[in-house]
């Protein structure tokens, strides 16, 4: 029996070749589509304090001056104000996230007497914070409690990045700083954490240096907000009434937000829901199509199936028969699934490397995702095969009937409009998602050679032990064509930071990037356009001001002398303004200095290195080769991307342009083969009725007419609907940058969408009806 259904399976397969692959592609297509989004949306789960029983009593206390009403820091004053005395009797746990960190030097003394060090991102913690939000361990999956004073805690990815294949737990960071004056031990690792767990990331090492947070410095623990859970038995306006009458005497009152009403609920509820709604229309429209011809075959097919009744075949026989047809199509489906999900996952690893490390996003098990999917679908279609199967054996009139029914075209026009739908809808967002990025490649001043920039690296010598020596062997590298001084920092001009009215009228703001370097050279390579209005001044001892900031520091009266005194590592320096910048790569807000010295000290300095053309991955092999024989047991890399470094951003951008012109070229190669199968399937089975109508005197505009009445209805019903949902996306697409002051017209995009999908339908019709009207209607009525 099974080879049976295997032969006539492949039978009807072959038959119908062209059909099949089509379906194979797109669903092949639609699962790696929705397996990615799955994977992706994996990093938006709800904070891990919504897996803790009190998560419905937990609240993040802010606090505003009575006086002025200005929001106010978490300082010293308030956590020793909310845990004097007993503490809060109101409160059940309270807790302070920490959301300051910096880069640190760390030598890691390992359990197998090995030796790591270098620099990580690592954070200060309060002892109880991870007990608080619910923090689990990757090790015993437990929760991690309170920790100790010397103990720390790091990100299950973080770990990996750094020790490798090394357990962490055990290993002593022995090295001492200002934040951290004491070695601390690694006791644990925790889980992945979702993105609106900030500020925490997975990306991080956090320790403790204290029992008690109350102990920690003020300096380097920013928190603008402390959790706590409301002790049972109590109410939120006691809660509030308490801390409230502990604060009065600093001036200060709290403002309770119930953790579960924060935009975190809402906004991971929306993200998940649009996206699983994104990926599972193209999943979809693809199943929609394979659905259609699966359905027009088991039309075609009424008699074949009548006679095997008569015969004796059984209801489960035939379900096996035909149900091996879609196992085969969704098994290549899935087969050619996990393949692109392999590219895919390459392509992102590549493209988008630096964001996922920056910001602990990850995608993972695209392969067992799409086996998943797979599965699902092979039980819808089942389901589906069984129920037309079962109509056809409960249908009135028997076998007769079977062989003589005419045909019912709802289902299959019904879905033949949710495809189009589909198409039409992903298309018309597809331009708003490119026309939007567009706009924001040029708000962001991303410049045209975009890709040489790519080349560039950065290399930060801070945590190697002999600076010199190692710059002096990366500068002789034959992959180096050139390598310039090029720090950066936000810097405050003294003339603005020393001025209170100067600073009102900037809405407080004082700092400002600042480019460093000892060589004019650094203009060129960074494509800075500059205008040289004092040409008096030497070019190798100067300022220069972007063109915005130049002209807005004018008006203010700062820049009467063209001089400016900033805060640089040796002091105070004053320095003349030699030009202005009409735009810096990259520079979305256009406010910028650059720095030209001679001298900037010694040793620590960062570069900009350009490498040979095409020689930008040896030279970055290079280098860490070069670092790992002088400083061996670095944890990361001395260099990185330049263009990653100082425009992080620009990844997300590029990788949303090409997200959107994939996933708009996905959907519309999905429909367009759909729609071709359905409709050759269509006039195929429709051809002796066309031929008859040939033969009784219909012209060709009476057959176009015939079935383009349809296909009308269905354009204008989508249009009716594409249009508004597109109108919406526009809106997101622009609330996304309103940081950027600048908005996208909906209306050509929109336009050139249906255009384009109303275009591919009409020529699809037109020239499947075309091929049937050319043939012979004797010959094809005698063959029918």
């Amino acid at each position: 029996m099974i080879r049976h259904n295997l032969t006539v399976a492949i039978r009807n397969l072959m038959k119908y070749k062209i059909q099949t692959l089509i379906s194979v592609v797109s669903i092949a297509v639609g699962i790696v589509t929705l397996s990615f989004t799955h994977a992706a949306l994996e990093n938006f789960r709800l904070p891990t304090i919504y897996n803790e029983p009190y998560h419905d009593r937990a609240y993040e206390v802010g606090f505003t001056s009575i006086s002025n009403g200005n929001s106010i820091p978490v300082n010293q004053e308030i956590i020793r104000a909310l845990k004097s005395g007993e503490g809060l009797r109101t409160a059940e746990k309270i807790a302070v996230p920490n959301g300051f960190f910096q880069y640190i030097n760390v030598e890691f003394h390992l359990p197998d007497s090995s030796t790591l060090k270098g620099k990580v991102k690592g954070e200060r913690i309060d002892p109880r914070y991870a007990d608080f939000a619910g923090f689990r361990s990757s090790i015993t999956g437990k929760k991690i409690g309170i920790l100790k004073e010397g103990e720390a805690i790091v990100g299950e990815k973080y770990a990996k990045e750094i020790f490798g294949d090394k357990n962490p737990v055990g290993a002593i960071q022995v090295a001492t700083n200002r934040t951290q004056p004491m070695p601390v031990t690694i006791v644990d690792v925790y889980e992945p954490l979702s993105v609106f767990d900030g500020p925490f990331s997975d990306n991080g090492l956090y320790y403790c240096i204290a029992d008690d947070l109350a102990d920690y410095s003020d300096n380097d623990y920013f928190a603008m907000y402390i959790g706590l859970v409301l002790k049972d038995g109590f109410t939120e306006s006691e809660l509030e009434n308490e801390i409230g009458n502990r604060l009065k005497p600093l001036d200060l009152k709290p403002k309770l937000t119930r953790i579960t009403e924060k935009p975190d609920f809402k906004t991971s509820v929306t993200i998940r829901v649009i996206c699983y709604l994104i990926g599972t229309l193209i999943l979809l429209a693809a199943i929609i199509g394979f659905l259609r011809i699966e359905l027009q075959l088991f039309r075609i097919r009424h008699r074949e199936l009548a006679i095997r009744i008569v015969n004796g075949a059984s209801k489960r026989g035939l379900f096996g028969m035909l149900f091996t047809e879609i196992v085969i199509s969704i098994s290549l489906a899935v087969a050619i699934s996990l393949i692109l999900g392999v590219l895919l996952q390459d392509f992102v690893d590549a493209n988008l490397g630096f964001f996922i490390t920056f910001s602990g996003f990850r995608i993972h098990d695209l392969w067992l995702f799409s086996l998943m999917i797979g599965v699902g679908l092979l039980m819808v279609c089942g389901l589906i095969s069984w129920f037309v199967l079962c109509r056809i054996y409960r249908r009135a009139g028997g076998v007769g009937e079977n062989m003589r029914r005419s045909r019912n075209h709802l289902l299959r026009n019904v879905m033949l409009f949710l495809q189009t739908l589909i198409c039409m809808t992903f298309v018309c967002c597809t331009f708003i998602l490119v026309n939007g990025s567009h706009r924001i490649f040029e708000a962001c001043n991303i410049p045209d050679n975009n890709d040489l920039y790519k080349e560039y690296l950065y290399y930060d010598p801070e945590f190697c032990v002999d600076k010199k020596r190692v710059l002096s062997e990366i500068i002789s590298l034959p992959e180096l064509d050139k390598a310039i001084l090029c720090g950066g920092a936000y810097m405050p001009p003294k003339e603005i930071r020393d001025n209170p009215e100067i600073k009102e009228k900037l809405a407080g703001r004082i700092y400002f990037m600042t480019y460093l370097t000892d060589d004019a050279a650094l203009l060129s390579a960074l494509d800075m356009k500059v205008d040289w209005f004092n040409v008096s001044v030497d070019r190798n001892n100067c300022l220069l001001v972007s063109e915005t900031l130049y002209q807005r520091l004018r008006d203010l009266g700062v820049l009467d002398n063209n001089m400016l005194t900033m805060d640089f590592m040796d002091g105070e320096i004053t320095l003349p303004i030699a030009g202005v910048i009409r735009s810096i790569a990259y520079d979305t807000k256009g406010e910028s200095f650059v720095a030209i010295r001679s001298h900037w000290g010694d040793d620590d300095q960062n570069y900009l290195l350009i490498p040979k053309p095409g020689k930008g991955k040896s030279l970055a092999r290079s280098i860490d080769e070069t670092v790992e024989k002088i400083e061996p047991g670095l944890i990361k890399s001395t260099v990185s991307s330049y263009r990653q470094r100082i425009s992080p951003g620009a990844d997300l951008i590029e990788a949303a342009r090409t997200g959107g012109w994939i996933l708009g070229s996905v959907s519309l190669l999905i429909c367009v083969m759909g729609i071709y199968s359905s409709i050759a399937l269509d006039t195929r089975a429709r051809k002796k009725e066309i031929a008859i109508r040939k033969v009784n005197g219909a012209k060709s505009r009476d057959i176009y007419r015939m079935f383009g009445r349809l296909y009308l209805v269905i354009i204008i019903l989508s249009l009716f609907i594409t249009v508004p949902v597109c109108l919406l996306f526009n809106k997101m697409v622009e609330d996304f940058a309103k940081e950027l002051s600048i908005s996208f017209s909906p209306v050509l995009p929109i336009a050139l969408g249906c255009f384009l999908v109303i275009s591919l339908i009409i020529g699809i019709v037109g020239v499947q009806i075309h091929r049937v009207m050319q043939a012979d209607p004797s010959t094809t009525i005698a063959k029918e």
